[in-house]
């Protein structure tokens, strides 16, 4: 069977061959087999998931039977099916490295997968935001949700009760604590959080990913943990970028004043309004410089700036704000791009025609993945 496969990757299996193949993946375990070898071959592009066994055991089969009609030899030895195999790759499983830009020659949407925002009580609880309007969760307390924003509206002290709010990648959701701080959440992020905030000392809240911060002055200090970096605040707003795999942390000041402080480090680092800390995860080094704020806080109202960013950094932030899987098969490079996206009136085609104009990038879409070639 491996041989067979190996064939049917090189494109140099025969009918009889392929007949044969046909036999072994009626066997869900060789069928997986199958699925691994194509999958090593052609490891960055994994569209075989799209296809169930079925699909790929029908198409092999009128693959075959349109072969076989179009054979006008009957001597012993079959004609190898190099071509037979390419259609077999290209319709019945739909990720040939080479043959699958024919996808591109017609306007393909892609087509964004539907996650929704959630919030986890300290029950464990989940509830699909999309799904209630006004609700009565977690020890009485009331949630009045809108299109983009939750809002509690029960100010009572509630010791030990915990919300997490999670935001999946390709939408944004804004939330207002129980002290009047507004969050506005980014795509891909989450934030833990108190329904009521119990202690005198502090105002406590972890995120993870970024978000926008309206804190609501007090003589109560507000912290927000995430990992090993934190932010203490009073009365200012600030946006926190923080996802677990970038190699630098972002902490950009609108106005008032914040602290940056690491778990390895025991000095603070403020910022005044204007500033940017940047928080190296290599050695939680704080370096601060002036930045135009708006080019980090401008996603909030839909528009997000990219300047001077590597193209691996700007394809994950498409991942992350289309819901999309991007694939980066050959493009490797130092360059810095700029491009400035409006989220609320430019599909991901647009911007991906957009790079391909200027920057001259090739790339092929299927389903919710784009493969650059």
């Amino acid at each position: 069977m491996e041989q067979l496969i190996v064939k049917f990757i090189n494109q140099d299996a025969s009918i009889e061959e392929l007949e044969e193949l046909l036999k072994y993946l009626s066997s869900e375990e060789n069928v997986d087999l199958f699925k691994t070898y194509v999958k090593i071959n052609y490891y960055s592009i994994y569209l075989m998931n799209d296809f169930d066994n079925a699909d790929i055991l029908n198409e092999l089969k009128k693959k075959i039977e349109q072969e076989k009609l179009k054979q006008r030899s009957k001597t012993r030895y079959l004609i190898l099916l190099k071509y037979a195999a390419i259609c077999v790759v290209l319709v019945g499983i739909g990720f040939y490295v080479n043959i699958i830009s024919t996808f591109s020659k017609a306007p393909v949407p892609i087509i964004p997968k539907e996650d929704k925002v959630t919030l986890t009580t300290s029950t464990g609880k989940m509830i699909i935001l999309e799904e209630v309007k006004n609700e009565m969760i977690d020890k009485d307390v009331e949630l009045v949700n809108t299109k983009d924003e939750l809002v509690y509206t029960n100010k009572d002290e509630l010791n030990n009760v915990t919300h997490k709010l999670e935001v999946p990648y390709g939408k944004r959701f804004n939330i207002v604590l129980s002290d009047g701080t507004r969050v506005y959440l980014n795509s891909g992020s989450e934030l833990t959080y108190p329904v009521t905030f119990e202690s005198k000392d502090t105002r406590e809240v972890m995120l993870i990913g970024e978000a926008y911060f309206d804190v609501k002055s007090d003589t109560t200090p507000f912290l927000v943990r995430s990992n090993a970096i934190s932010v203490q605040v009073f009365g200012t707003e600030f946006n926190f970028l923080n996802f677990p795999e970038d190699e630098v942390s972002d902490v950009v000041l609108v106005e008032g004043s914040v602290g940056i402080q690491s778990d390895f480090s025991k000095e603070t680092v403020k910022l005044l309004p204007g500033q940017i800390g940047k928080v190296n995860k290599q050695d939680y080094k704080v370096e601060t410089e002036r930045v135009n704020t708006n080019v980090y806080t401008s996603w909030i109202n839909g528009e997000v700036v990219f300047r001077n960013e590597r193209f691996s950094q700007i394809l994950k932030k498409l991942e992350r704000l289309y819901n999309v899987t991007i694939i980066n098969n050959k493009m490797e490079t130092d360059d810095l791009f700029n491009a400035s996206i409006d989220l609320e009136n430019e599909s991901i085609e647009e911007v991906l025609s957009y790079f391909g104009e200027i920057y001259n990038i090739d790339y092929q879409i299927f389903k919710n993945k784009v493969i650059i070639n």
